[in-house]
């Protein structure tokens, strides 16, 4: 009769490792990581422009990006909700995922004993917290790959009882592992050199189960073929793939210096550096403290030893083969694309833990327990430093604040705690580039974080642009990983004189100021409202303001100095009002023209993002040309307009309803020799 009880005595310190793993993906959440990473972001979008949008996909074409783990996103933020747990959940659902078929796993190859091992290491390590806790895709490839490999020797193992139905499993699943993440594409590799090494090994067995493997191999395949054929008729959507290539490029060539040194580099990120990029690790931190590391190459040394029993040449040709994608491609090491080697990474621990135990125990009780108590001596340090290093180290970091956005998140946090007020906000930022394939603006990021709807945020560069929301009166978010007004030049700064600024965080990245300057911006509109102003044809003199598009008016300018000598900067400050929702992308470009009309010198800048201002916002733009050296000297006029960076499409130029061009002349500039 089935023992319950016993059942769950054994299981229960798997239990209980599991819980604590649980902790420690959840605790503190939405503080670590301390911001929204620019992936997460990309995935959030994913959901909301495809899925929610009803065009569920196999394949993004976002830099490239295969579809399962979005679905998990997509549970997650529509039964969760828009919040750190809600992202997050998807992540901590894959990595718990994982870490319960690594045990299973290495308990149906191995031993409970080196299952137990590897879960408690696993628990509490920096690599696998960090994707237990991260939305990105990597953490999937880790569960569905190791539920692959178990459901494979759960049917090989078992040959006598009802086959179809776990070979079907199987394949499925081995299909299903090309769907989370790039380095997927070298999971079919393990299970191919498996049935190479079976034939060896086990050629009787291997024959006698011809029919099983058939149905396991075409269930994969059909499985996988969706996505091969389409990645196949349209390589160009692969983009992230032909980024990572270049390594591999340089070796056909016949340079091999590229491909060795990330080789060398991915085999040393468990004991001796780790990942160099502070966003994945603490900066160059192996995989495992150094008394871990030595249980880890211990398990390393047994498994060759006995590499002629099927389940540790398994695990050494997990480790290789997942370590591939990471010794192909820069930089290097890297905990996302080698994320499917912690299914044996762990085990490895667990392989040499348990040796050592063993020949402990071989020897005598006592120094059996002295076994024992060393490792759990171990595992407890290595989870005070993993502990350590991802809650206190790593989130303070400067890097990772940059990569997760942190002062965005903060942002929105403030906003959130505000009490309702109808006090508009401006947020700046030196990033607007919302055409990145692989970063995120904070506009596209706080729309995932802020709770708020009631408050519109108008967005800029104030390095060389300042937003004035409806007259003159607003808050304004400077959000820097640099000191804040570092650099900002004094035609912004003087702006933000009238108030003092407060800190928005403790990392001194982030002011809040709280702006009125209506009265001044009235007075400034009046005096700049003056400068001369032409046609460009026939350059017949008229007024400011000028109507661009029916969509922003230039109110007026200044010029620093109208005369300079050539290798000098000329700098121009203009003046616009929106007067109805501009296009996405707005672009302001300042020409230098010579006496026949040519461009000689110029400077295009996108530094507000338009598509965030309401009608009646004014806002400045500084416009900074560095003049050429060989400049002749001679008269030359300045030429202004808008055009759209998306669709090239500049702006009309009107008066009342005549069309009168696309650029506006303003005043004449004199070159003088150089000295």
């Amino acid at each position: 009769m089935y023992n319950s009880p016993m059942r769950f005595k054994t299981l229960l310190p798997a239990i209980l490792l599991l819980m604590l793993a649980a902790g420690l993906r959840v605790w503190q959440i939405d503080q670590v990581p301390p911001g929204l990473h620019h992936d997460e972001v990309i995935n959030n979008e994913i959901v909301e422009d495809n899925i929610f949008a009803g065009h569920p996909a196999i394949f993004y074409t976002t830099g490239g990006r295969e579809g399962l783990f979005h679905l998990t996103v997509a549970a997650a933020m529509r039964f969760i909700g828009y919040s750190a747990i809600g992202f997050r959940y998807a992540g901590f659902f894959w990595g718990m995922i994982g870490l319960a078929a690594i045990y299973a796993l290495a308990n149906r190859l191995l031993s409970r004993r080196v299952a137990l091992i590897a879960l408690a290491f696993a628990a509490v390590s920096f690599w696998s917290i960090y994707e237990g806790r991260a939305a990105t895709r990597s953490v999937s490839l880790i569960a569905v790959s190791a539920l692959a490999a178990l459901a494979f020797f759960s049917a090989w193992q078992t040959p006598d009882r009802p086959w179809l139905r776990k070979w079907i499993l199987a394949g499925a699943l081995l299909g299903l592992t090309l769907y989370t993440y790039i380095a997927s594409r070298v999971i079919p590799a393990i299970f191919v050199a498996l049935l190479i090494y079976l034939a060896f090994t086990q050629r009787r067995a291997l024959r006698s189960a011809w029919r099983r493997i058939a149905v396991y191999v075409v269930i994969a395949a059909i499985v996988m073929a969706p996505l091969v054929i389409y990645l196949s008729l349209q390589p160009a959507v692969d983009l992230r793939f032909q980024m990572l290539t270049d390594s591999i490029t340089a070796a056909r060539n016949g340079d091999f210096a590229p491909v060795l040194t990330t080789t060398l580099q991915t085999l040393g990120m468990f004991v001796w550096q780790g990942d160099p990029q502070w966003h994945y690790n603490v900066a160059s931190t192996p995989v495992f403290d150094p008394l871990t590391s030595v249980l880890f190459l211990a398990g390393l040394l047994i498994a060759l030893w006995r590499i002629r029993r099927l389940p540790y040449a398994f695990y050494l040709l997990w480790l290789f083969v997942t370590l591939i994608p990471g010794m192909l491609s820069a930089p290097a090491p890297h905990y996302m694309r080698t994320a499917a080697a912690q299914v044996a990474a762990y085990t490895m621990v667990g392989i040499g833990s348990a040796g050592a135990i063993g020949w402990a125990e071989g020897r005598s009780r006592n120094l059996a327990r002295i076994a024992w108590g060393a490792l759990v001596v171990i595992w407890l340090g290595s989870a005070v430093i993993n502990y350590h290093n991802f809650f206190v180290v790593w989130p303070v970091n400067d890097e990772v604040r940059f990569y997760h956005q942190a002062n965005v998140n903060e942002m929105a946090k403030y906003l959130d705690a505000r009490p309702a007020d109808t006090t508009p906000v401006v947020g700046c930022s030196p990033f607007l580039n919302e055409k990145e394939d692989w970063l995120r603006s904070p506009r596209q990021t706080i729309h995932f974080e802020l709770r708020r709807t009631d408050l519109p945020i108008r967005w800029n560069d104030c390095r060389d642009s300042l937003v004035f929301p409806q007259g003159g009166q607003w808050r304004q978010f400077i959000l820097y990983l640099m000191p804040p007004e570092q650099n900002l030049p004094p035609s912004i700064t003087n702006w933000l004189t009238s108030t003092q600024p407060t800190a928005l965080n403790d990392f001194g990245d982030s002011l809040i100021y709280n702006v009125d300057v209506r009265e001044r911006l009235a007075s400034t509109l009046a005096e700049v409202g003056q400068a001369g102003v032409a046609w460009p044809e026939g350059n017949v003199t008229t007024t400011l303001p000028m109507d661009f598009g029916h969509k922003v008016k230039l109110l007026g300018y200044q010029v620093e100095k109208s005369s300079l000598r050539p290798g000098k900067t000329l700098n121009i400050t203009t003046y616009w009002q929106v007067i109805d929702q501009p296009p996405p992308f707005l672009t302001t470009f300042v020409h230098l023209l010579d006496s026949s009309g040519q461009i000689a010198a110029q400077i295009d800048r996108q530094s507000v993002l338009a598509d965030t201002l309401q009608p009646g916002d004014v806002f400045l733009q500084l416009h900074s040309i560095d003049l050429p050296a060989e400049l002749q000297p001679g008269s030359y006029r300045l030429s202004i307009g808008l055009y759209s960076s998306e669709t090239g499409q500049r702006l009309p130029l009107y008066e009342g309803e005549t069309l009168r061009g696309d650029h506006l002349l303003l005043q004449p500039i004199a070159i003088k020799p150089p000295q």
